[in-house]
C-alpha cells in the first residue's frame, strides 16, 4: 500500500517488465489497484492495471488516467492506493508494487 496521498491524483501510469498467467487453462490472473480511504470500511474504487494476464510472458503498461478517469477523480488527500493480485478470480492482498508513477 502506498503512503497517504498528499493531494488528489492527476495521473497514474505503470509498467511491468514481464508477467503471465500459469500458461494453460483459463486466463484469470490480474493486477488491480484500489483506493483505500480511512473513513470507509470497503475500498472506494478499484480498476484493472494491465488487464488479464497473457499465457506467455510479456511486458505491460498502463495509463490509469486514460483507462479509468473516474478512478483518478475519486482520489482525495489522505487516500492510499493498494495493489492486489487476483489469481483464480480471488484477491490475494500481498505486498505488490509494479513500477507505478502516481502524480498529484
Amino acid at each position: 500500500m502506498t503512503p497517504p496521498l498528499p493531494m488528489q491524483l492527476t495521473m497514474a501510469a505503470g509498467r511491468i517488465a514481464s508477467w503471465n498467467d500459469q500458461g494453460w487453462g483459463g486466463r484469470k490472473g490480474e493486477i488491480r489497484m484500489r483506493i483505500v480511504r480511512q473513513s470507509l470500511e470497503a475500498p472506494l474504487e478499484e480498476t484493472s492495471c494491465f488487464g488479464i494476464a497473457p499465457h506467455n510472458a510479456a511486458p505491460a503498461t498502463c495509463d490509469v488516467a486514460e483507462m479509468a478517469p473516474s478512478f483518478i477523480r475519486a482520489t482525495q488527500p489522505g487516500d492510499r492506493i493498494e495493489f492486489i493480485r487476483y489469481m483464480c478470480l480471488e484477491p490475494v492482498v500481498k505486498p505488490l508494487l509494479p513500477v507505478f508513477y502516481l502524480l498529484s
